[in-house]
């Protein structure tokens, strides 16, 4: 399509070199046309520098000064017939107008054109490349949220239909044979019992669900006891690891933090641990929380069987291969500004120097702002928690 516009122009300025040739105006017909043609653009690089901000990267003021000085000289060409003064300046063949006409306009014009084009093209073409990059882990995020929240949807579709479903189904049962031993006090009270029993068991499984689609415990306790409490109820599943979890943070933690990080920081952390206890075959896991004026920092470090890799991947790379779970931990970080690191970590090391075995560690790092109020580290109140199947 560029090409057709590029025929029709220069068709366009062929006709007019004839018209201006057999009708004798001494080049004005062209003269004319070529600053009107230069104002229209310079006109619309102003309108586009207006309504479009982000374009007013690297060398795009060069072109609009360039095409500022163009127009100019394109005007004085205008003038050479003229023998006017403009501003105090002469017109009409004079060295004067020759400057402003073939130095200061043309020369200079095309000059800082050029080179605003050399600078600004490729910014726009690397500013097209990061934004392909984006929209696509845009698509592979919300692909990822979907996932999730499709897995969530069906883990929570399964606990109703196979425990409330069942023990309701249960309860009406329970309620006909009720009304048929109606004669029977005794039985009836049995029955009765029965179904308080039902229910509260109900109840517990439905606030169970609650729960873990919003924990409590995390806002009502904040977000230290609420792993405590997390932890104290996972770790009894996976005896054959030892669990060590020590925090050292500054007072009115939660309030620092907010909702919103605390719920990330929480769900963050506690993915990490489950992936540990889960896949990483470790005997093994330690992890800390500690906080400085600067920054909070949660570290989970196993002694397991460590990763395939030996630098992590981008996230395109890890939904490429399927880790959507590792994916999403990082994009959860980089939502509340935090960065999240996962590596590999040499565990024991024999005499000779060569490593026997391998780890993970994972770094969760959430630098705080620039307003926060100081405070000193050497004031840190350590504590460490121990749970009735961990020892340290």
């Amino acid at each position: 399509m560029g090409w057709v516009w590029f025929a029709l122009f220069m068709g366009l300025g062929v006709g007019l070199s004839l018209l201006d040739k057999q009708w004798g105006f001494d080049t004005a017909l062209l003269e004319g046309v070529h600053a009107t043609v230069l104002t229209s653009l310079l006109v619309g690089c102003c309108v586009a520098h207006m309504r479009y901000p982000s374009i007013r990267q690297f060398g795009w003021y060069r072109i609009v000064a360039g095409m500022a000085l163009l127009t100019l000289g394109s005007w004085a060409d205008i003038l050479d017939q003229y023998p006017i003064a403009i501003a105090g300046i002469p017109m009409g063949h004079t060295w004067q107008q020759a400057f402003i006409e073939k130095i200061l306009g043309y020369s200079a014009g095309i000059g800082l054109v050029g080179l605003g084009f050399f600078q600004w093209v490729p910014w726009m073409l690397r500013t097209r490349d990061k934004m392909e990059a984006l929209n696509q882990r845009l698509t592979h995020t919300l692909t990822s949220l979907d996932e999730r929240v499709e897995a969530e949807r069906l883990t929570l579709s399964r606990e109703l239909h196979d425990d409330i479903a069942q023990r309701l189904t249960a309860l009406g049962y329970q309620v006909q044979l009720a009304e048929a031993q109606s004669g029977d006090p005794s039985a009836v009270a049995k029955i009765m019992r029965d179904i308080g029993k039902e229910l509260s068991d109900s109840l517990k499984t439905v606030r169970s669900l609650c729960r873990n689609l919003r924990p409590e415990s995390l806002f009502a306790l904040g977000l230290v006891p609420a792993l405590e409490q997390w932890l104290a109820k996972t770790c009894p599943q996976y005896p054959q690891v030892e669990v060590v979890f020590s925090a050292s943070v500054l007072p009115a933690l939660d309030t620092r933090l907010g909702e919103e990080r605390q719920l990330h920081l929480y769900r963050m952390v506690q993915e990490s641990i489950r992936n540990a206890l889960k896949h990483s075959g470790a005997s093994r896991l330690l992890i800390t929380i500690t906080e400085t004026s600067e920054k909070l920092t949660a570290t989970l470090t196993d002694n397991g069987n460590g990763l395939p890799w030996d630098e992590a991947p981008t996230s395109d790379a890890l939904v490429e291969a399927g880790h959507l779970g590792v994916a999403g931990l990082r994009e959860r970080a980089e939502s509340i500004g935090a960065q999240y690191a996962l590596s590999n970590t040499t565990r024991h090391t024999s005499l000779d120097g060569e490593s026997s075995s391998k780890g993970v560690q994972v770094v969760v790092t959430l630098p705080w702002p620039s307003l926060e109020p100081s405070a000193s580290s050497s004031s840190l109140p350590s504590y460490y928690s121990p749970f009735p199947t961990i020892s340290e």
